[in-house]
């Protein structure tokens, strides 16, 4: 017994620094605007942001349970640009993106057993497409992305039913791109960039019995797979280079053995897998701390505690306990304190939290009137003041747009999976580049000096 508790003691002790919550700013968080709606926003159902009427503003899209209608919501004072109603809930967020090239951005969302794309100014249907062989009742949001090379865009989505679960679609009209058999249901939401480092883009997805996987975005052809020992994952993959070496790695996080895995994008070989103390429900995001080469990994657990992890080995740089259940408020992160840095933005629960990136310790916090918050927050200048604000939607069909005050506007990872288009990825930088600009520094450093040395050379001669 006194082994076990050693042994105990000393992996708690191992996983670095815990920071219990006490704010350390004094930022005023003010409520910017508070609409309420008859829906629930539950699970996948984060608000998306972008400017989908043209008029250099930002605009809040979102749905959720039991109300069948998604919204377009001005972003200045929550007003509603649009609505649109479906004959099922919408699950999932909506992505945005221009996917039949008119250079307008579009809506798109999944509903029941159909897609749909609507257009951004007025939310008029641009086409639906209702599929009887698959369902969309899961929590998988579309991603929008030129994954076969056309200039054009597609999208993707994993399904719930029938035989096909993973789907990619043309953007023009909705048909069938590819579709991919998987073992179960997924509720993921697939991610997409250049994983092999080939100029083409491929789509990374993971159902929640058995594996996480990568196709090829032209044909949906299967490049590699990854069996876990217990079952898969709920969370959703990202990509970025985490551990410096030019290349994209795929991070995602598991509910069955607590566990945030690093993989590599090329083939799927495991780079390295770290335990946490409890679920992982949530999306991570990646961020450059330390300005190394390489990224970081932030992840929240369903203890409450929020990680901080060093991309090139799962080193835990520190852990922060917010305290409550997180379920599947996958963080954000941005300047929200004004101070020039980045904080990590969570929601739990009846709680809003800042943390600084540099140590995890608490900039503010914000209580939402006992509601609970159980999607991934959106940052944006919502009111065109060039500072951020928050967006948060609860449980009982309300949506916060939070003003702290002061503020910053530098945004690196500001909605669930990065990006209004659900992207989850953050390209490369070529090391080869990097290493060509280096060598021309050298050179043209090495021939200044060389000129230097012959301008002293003749001056003193001249002596």
């Amino acid at each position: 017994m006194r082994y076990k508790a050693v042994t105990f003691l000393f992996i708690f002790l191992s996983l670095g620094p815990i920071i219990y919550m006490s704010p350390t700013n004094d930022v005023k968080v003010e409520v910017l605007w508070k609409k309420k709606f008859a829906m629930q926003f539950v699970f996948a159902q984060s608000p998306t942001i972008d400017d989908i009427d043209g008029d250099s503003k930002p605009e809040i899209v979102i749905c959720g349970n039991d109300n069948y209608t998604v919204y377009a919501l001005n972003g200045e004072d929550g007003s509603i640009l649009w609505n649109f109603t479906a004959n099922y809930d919408f699950r999932g967020a909506p992505a945005v993106g221009d996917v039949n090239g008119d250079g307008q951005l579009d809506v798109v969302v999944a509903s029941g057993f159909g897609i749909y794309a609507l257009n951004g100014p007025d939310g008029h249907v641009l086409w639906e497409n209702l599929y009887p062989n698959i369902s969309f009742w899961g929590d998988s949001s579309p991603t929008i992305g030129d994954i076969d090379g056309d200039g054009r865009m597609e999208i993707v989505i994993g399904g719930n039913d029938g035989v096909d679960r993973l789907v990619a679609l043309n953007g023009e009209d909705g048909s069938f791109l590819w579709k991919v058999s998987s073992g179960s249901v997924i509720d993921a939401s697939p991610a997409i960039g250049d994983i092999d480092f080939d100029g083409d883009i491929e789509v990374v997805c993971a159902d929640p019995i058995f594996a996480i996987f990568a196709v090829d975005g032209k044909n949906g052809s299967i490049l590699w797979e990854y069996y876990f020992s217990e079952s898969g994952p709920y969370a959703s993959p990202v990509l970025g280079d985490v551990d410096g070496d030019g290349h994209l790695e795929v991070v995602i996080g598991t509910d069955a053995d607590n566990k945030v895995y690093v993989f590599n994008g090329e083939d799927g070989s495991l780079l390295w897998n770290l335990t946490v103390i409890d679920d992982i429900y949530t999306t991570a995001a990646l961020v450059d701390v330390d300005g190394n080469e390489g990224l970081e990994i932030v992840v929240a657990d369903y203890s409450g505690r929020v990680w901080l992890l060093d991309g090139r080995q799962g080193r835990v740089l520190w852990r922060a306990y917010v305290g409550g259940n997180i379920v599947s408020t996958s963080v954000v992160i941005g300047n929200v304190d004004g101070d020039g840095c980045l904080e990590v933005v969570v929601a739990m629960w009846d709680w809003v939290w800042a943390l600084n990136i540099e140590d995890g310790s608490v900039s503010w916090g914000f209580s939402v009137d006992s509601y609970c918050v159980c999607v991934a927050p959106a940052l944006a200048d919502l009111d065109g003041e060039g500072d951020l604000e928050v967006v948060v939607a609860d449980v009982s069909g309300n949506v916060w747009a939070l003003n702290p005050v002061p503020s910053g506007s530098y945004v690196v990872w500001g909605a669930f999976q990065r990006d209004s288009r659900h992207t989850g990825c953050v390209p490369a930088r070529s090391v080869a580049s990097s290493d060509s600009n280096n060598t021309v520094f050298v050179v043209l450093l090495v021939g200044l000096l060389f000129l230097l040395a012959v301008a002293v050379c003749i001056k003193f001669r001249q002596k």
